[in-house]
C-alpha cells in the first residue's frame, strides 16, 4: 500500500503543471476581446483635414465682390495644425431660393495656424460669391457654406 500512496503525488504532481501550463497558454494566445481606437497623425507631412461651417450674408448680392466668411475651427490634435487650402464640403444653402453662390479661393486668411486642442477663428476673405443669375431677393440674404480645411501639423 505504501508504494502505492507514493506514486499518486509523482504522476499527480507532473499533470497538474501541464494542465495549469495549458491553460495559462490559452489564456495568453486567446481572443483577448475587441476595441476601438483611433491614431493621431505625427508626420507633419501627412494632409489634415478638418471641417467647419461658415455663413456670410453681409456683402453678397449678385454679380458683386466676394464677402468674407468667418469660421470657427476645432483642432483635435495635441499638436498645431497649420491650414492652407479651403474647399467646399457640401451644398451651400441660403434663406432664399435661387442663390447662386459658389466658393471662391480666399484673397487672405491662409495659411494659419490653429493651436493644439483649441479652436481658432479663421477669416476667409472674399470666398463667397454670388453670382449674376441669383435671384434679387437674395442680396443680403444668410448663405451658408460647410467647408472642409486642409493643413498639416506643425
Amino acid at each position: 500500500m505504501r508504494a502505492r500512496r507514493l506514486a499518486t503525488p509523482a504522476v499527480a504532481g507532473p499533470v497538474l503543471v501541464v494542465v495549469l501550463a495549458g491553460a495559462a497558454f490559452a489564456w495568453y494566445a486567446g481572443d483577448a476581446g475587441t476595441g476601438t481606437g483611433s491614431a493621431i497623425p505625427y508626420d507633419t507631412a501627412t494632409p489634415l483635414t478638418l471641417t467647419a461651417t461658415g455663413t456670410a450674408g453681409a456683402g453678397l448680392y449678385p454679380g458683386g465682390p466676394g464677402a468674407d466668411v468667418t469660421v470657427s475651427v476645432a483642432n483635435p490634435y495635441a499638436r498645431p495644425v497649420t491650414l492652407t487650402a479651403v474647399a467646399a464640403a457640401g451644398a451651400i444653402t441660403a434663406t432664399c431660393t435661387g442663390h447662386d453662390v459658389s466658393l471662391a479661393a480666399p484673397s487672405s486668411g491662409l495659411p494659419v495656424t490653429v493651436p493644439a486642442l483649441s479652436s481658432a477663428s479663421v477669416t476667409l476673405a472674399g470666398v463667397a460669391v454670388m453670382g449674376t443669375a441669383a435671384a434679387s431677393g437674395c442680396q443680403g440674404a444668410t448663405v451658408t457654406i460647410p467647408l472642409r480645411l486642409t493643413g498639416t501639423l506643425s
